[in-house]
Order: structure tokens, then C-alpha cells, then sequence
């Protein structure tokens, strides 16, 4: 009885040993399973993605193109055109037809038409602190500078709407009590940390530059024509890129308005000059009248002469 109890034993033991196997096996094949899965839904992510990015690197300069058209035209509140754009691997740009709308509200269709543009970028350079522009170039861009009947800027108008897309960070609160504390040791290591930079090569820009003013319909054009070597542009990084665009259209509003306010004292005394002249013309005029009428009278007083003498000798 004792052997057959042990054999019912070593079978109990043998079949649950079994079922343990099988439930390990189970387990292995599901992970395996979910593994094989987990590892094909990778690899078709990957060669997705990388699909992808060899179509964009293939049609990479419609995808630019549609870029600047669409999603620039969004974010700027302005309809923007681009005839061509071709991009090379050597860091070349070539843009031909560019043309931004002028914002709502003022009078002239357009703000920037842009004939080409040339640009050579040294690849190496983007990973380093100071981006090398070896050659850029802009052709025949004609900048439209508007003020519309309500005095408002086209310029700074363009701005407001960048700002609404991008706006800057919110000014933290200062603290009183911290005003008259030493610098942190994190502060000091920020101003002193190496700033972001660009060097341009080769710079050359020819600029058709017109200042129009809705209210008085007056319009001055100035041709500008800008070229230099080696010209650094160094960003500190303490303001937002949209506050310093925003400075940077309050002083071209200011020139503007000055140069409005300078064309205005030119026309005035341009006025003032022509009337004056008008004047002396008109004087002038009125002179040359009387001398004219009086060198008729002369005339008739001779003719009368000549007749009194004909009847004189014919009377003979």
C-alpha cells in the first residue's frame, strides 16, 4: 500500500511539474509573442520615419516652399508668395520671388518684393558658437514702409502679429529686498558664458526703400545699395527674439516719421518758394504788359506822324 501511495505521489508530483512547464512555456511564448510584436511595430516605425525623412530630403525644397507660403503666411497675418526656392548640400540657398502683403487697413498691396536672394552657410559652423555665413546676397528687394490714415506703422502692425504667435516670456516680479544683493554665482556664470554669434563673409544688399503716408498721400523713394566684409551679429540672449523685433520696428517707425516730417518742411518751403516766383513772374509780367502798351502808343503816335506828313505832301 505504502509503494502505491508513493507511485500515486511521484505522479501527482510529475503531472503538476508538467503543468507548471506548461504554464512557464505559455508565459515564455506570450513575452516572446509580445516581443516579436513590440519589435515589428518598431521596425515599421522606423522605416517609417526614415521613409519620411528621405522624401523631405528629397522634396525638401517644396516642403520649404509650402513652409514659407502656408505656415508663414499663418504666422505672420499677411499673405506671403514664393516663386522658387533650391537648397544644395554645400549650404546654398537660392530664393527668386518673394513677395510679403501689407497687413489690413493699408493702401499699398505689398511690404516686401523680394527679386532673389542668395545665401552660402558653412555647414561645420552650425554646431559651433559662431555660425559663418560666407556669402549673402539680396537683389532688388523693394521695402515698402507705410503709415496708413490712422497713423498706424505697417511694420510695427507685422510685429503685433508675431508677438500674438510667439509670445515672450513673462517678466518675473523683481524683489525689492534681493536689489542691493551681490550677484549668484549662476548669474555670473550666465553673463559670462560664451554668446551666440554670426559671421557674415559677404554682404551685399541693394534696397528700394519707399515711405508712403495714407493721410496725406505723400511718398518718398530712396534708393540704398549696402556692402561689407566680415560683419559680426552678436545675440546676448537676454531678451526675447520678438521684444528685439519690436525695438527694432519702433526705431524704424521713428526714422520714418522723421524723414515724413523732414519731406513735409521740404514740400512747404518748396510751396512758398513757387509762389514767390510765381510772383515775380507775375510782377514781371505785368511790367513787361505796361512796357508793351506803351511801346504801342509810341508806335501809334508814329504811324499818326507818318499819316500827317503823306497828306502834307500830297496837299503839294
Amino acid at each position: 500500500m505504502a509503494d502505491k501511495d508513493k507511485k500515486k505521489d511521484n505522479i501527482a508530483d510529475a503531472s503538476g511539474n508538467d503543468s507548471e512547464k506548461k504554464e512557464k512555456k505559455s508565459k515564455k511564448d506570450k513575452k516572446s509573442s509580445l516581443g516579436k510584436r513590440i519589435l515589428k511595430i518598431s521596425a515599421w516605425t522606423l522605416s517609417s520615419l526614415l521613409a519620411v525623412l528621405v522624401l523631405l530630403f528629397i522634396f525638401r525644397d517644396p516642403v520649404i516652399k509650402f513652409g514659407v507660403t502656408s505656415i508663414g503666411s499663418w504666422v505672420t497675418g499677411v499673405e506671403i508668395e514664393l516663386d522658387s526656392i533650391v537648397t544644395k548640400l554645400d549650404g546654398s540657398v537660392h530664393l527668386k520671388g518673394l513677395r510679403v502683403g501689407n497687413p489690413n487697413g493699408f493702401a499699398l498691396p505689398e511690404m516686401v518684393d523680394l527679386e532673389e536672394f542668395n545665401l552660402k552657410i558653412d555647414i561645420p559652423s552650425l554646431t559651433s558658437q559662431e555660425i559663418i555665413i560666407e556669402n549673402l546676397e539680396v537683389k532688388n528687394l523693394l521695402f515698402t514702409a507705410e503709415f496708413d490714415k490712422k497713423t498706424n506703422f505697417n511694420v510695427t502692425t507685422l510685429v503685433k502679429n508675431l508677438e500674438q504667435r510667439f509670445p515672450p516670456p513673462a517678466e518675473t516680479p523683481a524683489d525689492d529686498s534681493k536689489t542691493n544683493e551681490p550677484d549668484t554665482q549662476e548669474q555670473s556664470e550666465a553673463d559670462s558664458a560664451p554668446q551666440q554669434a554670426v559671421m557674415i563673409r559677404n554682404l551685399a544688399v541693394s534696397i528700394k526703400l519707399i515711405l508712403a503716408h495714407d493721410l496725406s498721400g505723400a511718398e518718398l523713394t530712396a534708393p540704398i545699395s549696402y556692402s561689407t566684409t566680415d560683419l559680426q551679429v552678436v545675440d546676448d540672449g537676454k531678451e526675447h527674439w520678438t521684444k528685439k523685433l519690436a525695438d527694432a520696428a519702433a526705431e524704424l517707425e521713428s526714422w520714418c516719421k522723421a524723414c515724413f516730417n523732414a519731406g513735409e518742411f521740404i514740400v512747404t518751403a518748396g510751396m512758398e518758394a513757387v509762389e514767390g516766383i510765381g510772383n515775380v513772374l507775375k510782377d514781371g509780367f505785368n511790367s513787361g504788359k505796361k512796357v508793351l502798351e506803351g511801346g504801342k502808343k509810341v508806335l501809334d503816335g508814329g504811324k499818326n506822324l507818318l499819316d500827317s506828313a503823306t497828306n502834307i505832301f500830297k496837299k503839294k
